[in-house]
């Protein structure tokens, strides 16, 4: 949740930097100026990504992806009853 609450907080003070951006037109100074570009645009974007890989959120959906029978994505093989029961039934069917 951190990572989710930071990432918020610096595309939040990217916006700004956007709006300030188009408020002054595509001939204005902070248009043209290439540096505040990259250090206002770029650099957060980067940072926001940079938190993500450091604050990997993966880990806080493993018990949502356990229930379905995922783990990160990947299928796990689950042996319970209730699998067993439909397998059976399938088989009769066929």
């Amino acid at each position: 949740m951190v990572a989710v609450v930071l990432t918020t907080i610096i595309l939040y003070l990217r916006s700004i930097y956007r709006i300030a951006e188009f408020a002054d037109g595509y001939k204005g100074k902070i248009y043209s100026a290439e540096w505040a570009f990259y250090v206002f645009d770029t650099l957060f974007i980067f940072i926001a990504f940079l938190v993500y890989i450091v604050l990997f959120i993966g880990p806080n959906f493993s018990n949502a992806r356990a229930s379905q029978g995922t783990v990160y994505g990947y299928p796990q093989k689950i042996e319970s009853d209730e699998a067993t029961a439909t397998q059976q039934s399938l088989t009769r069917l066929v």
